[in-house]
């Protein structure tokens, strides 16, 4: 396993000390030079990992650094689609639509080039980029994004469920790490009301996201309390030990 890869499942177990700590070793060690392609992926790594630690301007610059490496070195590849993903979705959820648009709809054309309209990665862009046109007053064109994710979606069952979800989780996150609760509570719900509604039978998928669902609430009881968040939370545990 490479020092990036060991970043990744780190911080996907919620070890961002350990995640950045690997990062930091990979980039010093510099084993390939700052000029190679998998340089810029830790680049990339380093960005996810300053993002879930709340640091959103360090991750900006991160994504940026690993992008301009990628199109000098790779140009219209899917690693490009990548990161321009990722910057697309952090500037969304800071609330620069523009640019965030912009950069999604970059990466969505690389990956239609690639991959036709049957990409599962299709949904990493086709779901964010609804979301920021919707917020952008643009809803017939949300609408068509949207529908188009959900139906990619169901035809890569539930490798393509997951997309979806992972894709809501990611702006979610971003989000709520700012505080933004109001904002986030929508999206969390709707990852419900697609699994509610026959859309996988997946019991983990389902019981992740009310696992998801209940956390959020004991955040945000904990970031404002006697506002009723707690009531939310039982509601949650409730469906959840249901499922069990």
């Amino acid at each position: 396993m490479t020092l990036n890869e060991l970043a990744m499942v780190l911080a996907a177990r919620g070890d961002l000390v350990g995640a950045e700590a690997a990062v930091t070793e990979a980039l010093e060690n510099k084993l390939l030079g700052s000029e190679h392609w998998r340089f810029s992926t830790t680049l990339n790594t380093w960005a996810i990992v300053l993002s879930k630690k709340g640091d959103l301007l360090g991750a900006e610059t991160k994504y940026c650094e690993s992008l301009a490496l990628r199109k000098q070195l790779l140009g219209d590849h899917e690693l490009t689609a990548e990161t321009l993903t990722g910057l697309g979705v952090l500037l969304a959820a800071r609330g620069q639509l523009e640019a965030a648009k912009s950069f999604l709809r970059e990466s969505l054309g690389i990956r239609r080039k690639a991959q036709g309209d049957q990409g599962l990665e299709l949904i990493s862009d086709l779901w964010p980029l609804a979301w920021v046109l919707q917020q952008q007053g643009d809803a017939d064109s949300a609408q068509a994004l949207h529908s188009e994710a959900v139906a990619a979606s169901l035809q890569l069952g539930k490798y393509g469920a997951w997309a979806l979800i992972g894709s809501i989780y990611d702006l979610a996150d971003l989000l709520q790490i700012q505080g933004k609760f109001n904002e986030t509570e929508p999206l969390l719900t709707e990852a419900f009301d697609y699994l509610q509604n026959g859309r996988t039978a997946n019991a983990r998928f389902q019981r992740g996201v009310l696992e998801r669902l209940a956390r959020f609430y004991e955040a945000w009881d904990k970031a404002a309390p006697n506002t009723g968040k707690a009531a939310r939370v039982a509601e949650w545990k409730q469906k959840l030990a249901a499922l069990q």
